[in-house]
């Protein structure tokens, strides 16, 4: 009996959302009431903003279509936990983060599918079409996404104690598999592509750019409003850092098309660069 390795990256996903749901309250999805335009902003810039700013660097840029459909897939993904991380370590505002992300990971299983129909009507050539299930897509995007986030609510309702105890042991070992997956995707892919060193290239300057202009766009828009420091950090992370484990899920198990994934490979570092640097622009203002 083979092993389906497909399994893998929505195994992780799956957990890493219950580790995220075992972080929300109820009071996480109303809390953006009260603070209605940050909270518009965020939303709008994860949903709408990141996608539509990768299909034009898709458009403008000299990128082979795998590349461009990868970029895009990239986008589609908001972030998870990642961000609530380095919000933490920014010292951010950790309970505008996590609510965001509570809005985000609810709305993907309808946005994601979305965006990537979107993104290979506009970059994928005609004769390289992929037939996707949107219902299909859809389903088990609830069940990887919605559902685990609402499982992990629940436990933390009825069984809190038993949920901060397990939540920071399942997002690590979520995390580490998840790196290893992307670790053995990478090198898996240089064996087979033979421009790996220029498909990294093309990707690694795509994502630096899209992260970039997201987050100028983010600090600009909070300049204008006059958001809070602690806002404006908590806006730049959460737009900025994208669910690596859900790209892998939707071009492994859903598009088959591994070879999306050039974009999100490189993510990974990049990524870490990027957190990094927040994190010492946020320690420094303080």
């Amino acid at each position: 009996m083979n092993f389906d390795f497909s399994l893998i990256p929505t195994a992780t996903l799956a957990t890493i959302m219950l580790s995220l749901g075992m972080e929300l309250e109820v009071r996480d999805f109303t809390r953006l009431l009260r603070t209605p335009l940050v909270g518009i902003v965020g939303v709008v810039g994860q949903l709408l903003i990141l996608p539509a700013i990768a299909l034009a660097l898709a458009l403008s840029l000299s990128l082979t279509p795998t590349t461009s459909m990868g970029l895009i897939l990239l986008a589609a993904c908001p972030g998870g936990a990642t961000s609530n991380m380095f919000t933490r370590y920014a010292r951010g505002d950790v309970a505008l983060s996590i609510s965001m992300t509570a809005i985000s990971s609810i709305a993907a299983p309808l946005t994601v599918p979305l965006i990537v129909g979107l993104g290979l009507g506009l970059v994928v050539h005609s004769d390289a079409v992929i037939q996707v299930s949107v219902q299909e897509m859809i389903l088990t995007l609830v069940v990887t996404t919605a559902l685990p986030v609402l499982v992990g609510m629940l436990l933390l309702h009825r069984l809190p104690r038993l949920a901060a105890r397990i939540r920071g042991k399942l997002l690590a070992f979520a995390t580490l598999l998840m790196i290893l997956l992307v670790i053995g995707l990478a090198v898996n892919t240089s064996r087979v592509q033979p421009d790996v060193l220029g498909m990294f290239m093309r990707s690694s300057l795509a994502v630096v750019l899209l992260m970039a202009s997201c987050a100028i766009i983010m600090l600009l828009v909070s300049k204008t409003f006059r958001f809070a420091p602690k806002q404006t950090r908590s806006l730049v992370l959460e737009v900025g850092i994208q669910n690596i484990n859900l790209a892998l899920v939707v071009a492994i198990n859903f598009l088959d098309k591994p070879q999306f994934l050039g974009p999100t490979l490189v993510y990974l570092p990049i990524m870490l660069v990027f957190g990094g640097l927040v994190v010492m622009w946020g320690r420094r203002s303080d």
